[in-house]
């Protein structure tokens, strides 16, 4: 089964599975509808079960469950499907980690909220440990699945989007930010505090909007505020860092 979470405004978290259309097509076509071509505008679709009850309608989203206990609208979500989690950050710091399959709350990472929104909460692929961003505060935190604290550190600029990867052959993981100065900066999770090593990818003054990686893990993709995209060989990057 393939996931999606998300976050909303309402304080809740919501974990859908994706139905069983085959192609692209088929998907468009369950959530949109066929078009009318004697009409100048397309039909509906029908939308999806709302209640959780039930994953039988084969749609393209169907909602699994709704996980509570946030008190502040959800600004970021992350889910593992190898590790059985959704981690996710509120507007007012709280971060929150659930089971996937039960729905079940397991724990909190901070003791107290931050007094910051959380822009981003990543999982890592291969071990587990949760990654956790604020923006406004310039600051990560690291932990381990089970909610131990790893590291925390500051960052130089603000950071727009991060990811977190696992680098066969040299035993790191590390968080990857795309950040106002439009580099791409290197921090180990364990250790959050040392400085940050960095890749130039735009021009200085050109912010990366958004980073992310290929399904297989070998790839970073790097997207600028101006809407350019570069693609980066995780290995070969990680060579002329030294990491």
């Amino acid at each position: 089964e393939r996931f999606v979470v998300t976050g909303g405004t309402d304080c809740l978290v919501t974990v859908w599975v994706l139905g069983g259309a085959s192609d692209i097509r088929d998907e468009m076509l369950d959530l949109f509808g066929a078009p009318d071509l004697s009409r100048s505008s397309g039909a509906s679709g029908p939308a999806g079960a709302d209640d959780g009850s039930s994953i039988e309608h084969k749609g393209l989203l169907n909602v699994v469950r709704k996980l509570t206990g946030h008190n502040a609208p959800v600004t970021s979500v992350a889910v593992s499907r190898g590790m059985a989690v959704v981690a996710s950050g509120s507007e007012r710091g709280q971060v929150l980690v659930h089971g996937l399959d039960s729905g079940q709350f397991l724990r909190t990472l901070f003791p107290a909220p931050l007094e910051a929104p959380i822009s981003a909460v990543q999982i890592g692929r291969n071990t587990g440990n949760i990654v956790v961003h604020s923006k406004s505060a310039r600051t990560f935190y690291s932990f381990t699945i089970n909610g131990a604290t790893l590291s925390q550190g500051a960052g130089r600029h603000a950071s727009h989007s991060l990811v977190v990867c696992y680098v066969n052959g040299a035993g790191a993981e590390l968080v990857v930010s795309g950040e106002e100065d439009g580099a791409l900066h290197f921090r180990r999770t364990n250790d959050l505090a040392a400085p940050a090593r960095m890749v130039q990818i735009f021009q200085a003054g050109v912010p990366i909007r958004s980073v992310a990686l290929n399904p297989s893990g070998s790839a970073i993709l790097a997207g600028s505020e101006r809407g350019s995209l570069t693609i980066l060989q995780l290995s070969e990057v990680v060579k002329t860092l030294e990491v």
